[in-house]
């Protein structure tokens, strides 16, 4: 809500009135992710590990497919901003494909308790996680421009990629193969 309400004041801070519409567009994408934190959680807990891997490659193909596209057509900046907004979209769609599960509305103290416990640390690791990733962003777009920051933001998705493909599916494997070993340390050593 604030990045979509202070749009236009991040249009003048970087003086390109595309701006606003990019941040508008974006604001987005907390929403997006959120829609697939549930089905997300339930696939790991039951460590079906092929769903995670179904969902990043297809979210990943169908998003760099349709951003390529976009890019041989002149879409510029608005290529990058379809990428993110459809990668998200896809993996929740896929993620709710293969989990499915049923809503309902409830309400626990409790529970509200509990979270808020868990939520509080939770949320300071995950905006310094951010910050690590949009400060030089920031940075970048304000001291070189929008053109360049594009070109940094498309070349660190090619190793996010690279990473999501190679390293992330072993290290989901090896914390499970891992798990094995908690009660034996001379093993796990």
């Amino acid at each position: 809500l604030i990045l979509f309400s202070q749009a236009a004041q991040l249009s003048i801070l970087f003086h390109d009135d595309q701006v606003a519409g990019i941040a508008r567009a974006l604001a987005f994408l907390p929403v997006l992710a959120a829609l697939a934190s549930a089905p997300l959680a339930a696939i790991k807990r039951d460590m079906q590990f092929r769903g995670t891997a179904v969902r990043g490659v297809t979210s990943l193909a169908v998003a760099g497919s349709v951003s390529l596209v976009l890019t041989l057509s002149g879409a510029g900046v608005w290529a990058l901003v379809a990428q993110a907004l459809l990668q998200r979209a896809v993996s929740a769609v896929v993620l709710w494909r293969i989990a499915p599960m049923s809503f309902s509305l409830s309400w626990s103290w409790a529970r509200l308790t509990e979270m808020y416990r868990i939520a509080s640390k939770l949320a300071v690791a995950c905006v310094m996680n951010w910050s690590s990733g949009q400060l030089p962003r920031l940075i970048l777009g304000l001291w070189l421009g929008l053109t360049d920051l594009g070109l940094f933001s498309l070349a660190n998705r090619l190793i996010d990629i690279l990473i999501q493909v190679a390293i992330d599916p072993k290290a989901t494997v090896a914390r499970v193969y891992l798990r094995n070993f908690q009660q034996d340390v001379e093993g796990l050593r």
